[in-house]
């Protein structure tokens, strides 16, 4: 088949001088996934369930408060993939903290069997209203409630040996607490034990050990449903949370009996003194979410202010709330570097792995993502940016690692790592009802980064001449491309890859076509800005955008899908990307541009058009 990478005279990519290089032999091709795991990886893993096991024995809290944090920044596993791990690791040491109270007379069976219908189904619920209430009067009420119950278990030293007595009325308590319990994990991302403990102390005068062994015991199911969620979505690394677990598992039975030699009054001062720091979390995460939320409400309601002052905001990167059913304790900060913006319309976010992401941030209003194709950098998106931030939109739009103004890392250039990058920024900023928008590679970004991290922050997303499903010919997938095509990149990258980009611009945008109207200021600025891209990033990339099968991604879009591509698109041809991705994604809206080449969205025959769709689709 002819391949679409031509230079402008319809022959293979040149290399220096015009020649076709042959592709380099050493290597032809690097690798972009993660390295292997070692001894020490395993090790850390096994570090980290221990401590997730202490906590479970001793506070009967899931261990998520701390296990995921050290999950993505010991294990370096993306954030939902930590939460969904933790999963996993919490139900061998709640099955082993449980079965210890419960040898000791600290379980209520039947508590356990009524809270816990009620926290499963809260946690969707939760989850669902997530997306729909104002949370930032409901996270105050919630750490005003956190407090309350700290400076009680301060004040007054919970009872031992207080029996469990059930009543109709107090049944119908039990499964409005579990509702309450599962309702705000799915809210605030914190569950189990760390609201349940509390509430059957003070609320049921349940003794402080059997409330530990019950929350415990109703953490296993809601943990199970989690998991199977997660597993479905291919968040789980299996192995990972079974090594973690195992040692939660063998440390929380001395964390048990710990839990049952000391006084009620130092156990209630030590979990006291965790839901405080608890709430402190809630604060820190609160108060900049407040101050953006003032930010843009100056913005719309003064709109002749200037940008350009000074505006420091660290701000700790919003925690996700677990996958729906899951009670498990998650973290509220994970320790993780912040975000820092230097003005109101820019700034960067630190990723687990120390890479800055650079984003630009324009307007206010409904936040529009914008993920740009390879190899550019945000500034392609410049006049989308303009066009909706000038509509009422706030538009957004990051330099994907390797390149531009961000970081350029030697690893983690594949599409997962991408994917984490987007949600990085998208949870720093706090964002939801976002629609997200990506073009070329950003295209599969926009794919992975929703089967790794879900639509709980999503409305709407639109791929612009994407990748997806699958670029790379195999028995499969007979529309795609050949393996000598991408070498072929390759190796004109290393070549020289400065006349490369400039021969790269003429089939991207179309102007090797006859009749073409592209001016060679847009072939200038690709050039320009492909120049900013990191070498070792961009030869990665070829590989991450190639070889990457996103079908499974593109399955599980729950949202409105605009997938708009040009059938003259040279670099991603139709037949194998668009025409396959509408079939796939389910009620997704194909829209077919004729003679449109591959960067539509900023060729002027077409850019009109482009806008038209995607202001009307965003407002639909």
């Amino acid at each position: 088949m002819s391949t679409a990478w031509n230079g402008p005279d319809g022959s293979a990519a040149p290399g220096r001088g015009g020649e076709t290089t042959a592709a380099p032999t050493a290597p032809a091709r690097l690798s972009c996934g993660p390295a292997g795991h070692g001894r020490g990886y395993w090790a850390t893993l096994a570090a980290i369930g221990a401590v997730g096991g202490v906590l479970s024995g001793l506070f009967a809290i899931g261990g998520g408060i701390l296990m995921v944090p050290l999950l993505m920044w010991r294990a370096h596993l993306g954030q939902r993939q930590a939460a969904a791990t933790s999963l996993v690791a919490v139900i061998p040491a709640a099955a082993v903290s449980s079965a210890t109270y419960l040898a000791h007379g600290r379980v209520s069976i039947a508590a356990a069997a009524l809270v816990a219908p009620g926290a499963v189904a809260g946690a969707v619920a939760g989850s669902h209203l997530l997306r729909r209430l104002p949370l930032a009067w409901l996270r105050w009420i919630f750490i005003a409630f956190i407090v309350a119950n700290a400076v009680r278990l301060l004040a007054v030293a919970p009872e031992r040996g207080n029996p469990v007595h059930l009543t109709a009325g107090v049944a119908l308590s039990y499964i409005g607490l579990g509702l309450l319990v599962g309702t705000a994990s799915g809210l605030f991302g914190i569950g189990g034990g760390i609201i349940a403990v509390p509430l059957l102390i003070s609320g049921f005068a349940v003794s402080d050990l059997t409330a530990k062994g019950t929350a415990l015991l109703v953490s296993i199911p809601a943990s199970l449903a989690g998991t199977v969620t997660s597993r479905r979505s291919g968040l789980v690394d299996v192995r990972a949370g079974l090594v973690a677990g195992t040692a939660a598992a063998a440390t929380s039975v001395p964390a048990v009996y710990a839990a049952l030699v000391i006084t009620p009054a130092l156990s209630g001062i030590l979990f006291a003194a965790l839901l405080l720091a608890v709430a402190v979390q809630l604060v820190i995460k609160a108060l900049p979410a407040q101050r953006i939320q003032a930010v843009s409400r100056r913005a719309v309601a003064e709109p002749q202010v200037s940008t350009s002052g000074d505006l420091a905001l660290a701000l700790t990167r919003h925690q996700e709330t677990s996958p729906p059913g899951t009670g498990a304790d998650l973290p509220v900060t994970a320790w993780l570097p912040a975000i820092t913006k230097k003005e109101k319309t820019m700034g960067t976010v630190t990723t687990t792995d120390g890479t800055e992401i650079f984003y630009k941030d324009w307007g206010a209003g409904r936040p529009v993502v914008f993920s740009h194709g390879w190899p550019l950098t945000a500034d392609a998106w410049d006049d989308q940016l303009f066009l909706l931030a000038s509509s009422g939109y706030r538009a957004i739009a990051h330099d994907r690692r390797g390149g531009g103004r961000s970081g350029q890392p030697w690893d983690g250039n594949n599409l997962d790592t991408y994917a984490d990058d987007l949600a990085a920024v998208i949870e720093a900023l706090d964002l939801h009802d976002a629609v997200l928008v990506g073009h070329s590679t950003g295209g599969g970004e926009v794919a992975r980064y929703i089967g790794r991290h879900g639509t709980s922050r999503v409305a709407k997303a639109v791929l612009v001449s994407a990748i997806p499903p699958l670029m790379l010919q195999t028995s499969a997938n007979p529309e795609g491309q050949p393996l000598d095509v991408f070498d072929g990149l390759r190796a004109s990258l290393s070549a020289d890859r400065s006349q490369f980009y400039q021969d790269l611009s003429g089939p991207f945008y179309g102007a090797n076509r006859n009749g073409s109207t592209v001016s060679q200021g847009l072939r200038d600025s690709f050039w320009l800005l492909s120049m900013t891209v990191g070498e070792k990033g961009a030869y990665d990339c070829i590989k991450a955008f190639s070889e990457t099968d996103t079908t499974e991604d593109l399955k599980k879009f729950d949202v409105p899908t605009l997938i708009i591509h040009g059938d003259d698109d040279q670099i991603v041809p139709i037949a194998a990307a668009a025409l396959k991705s509408a079939e796939i994604i389910p009620n997704a809206t194909l829209k077919v541009y004729p003679g449109a080449p591959h960067g539509l969205a900023q060729t002027t025959a077409y850019k009109d058009t482009f806008h038209k769709d995607l202001l009307d689709f965003i407002k639909s």
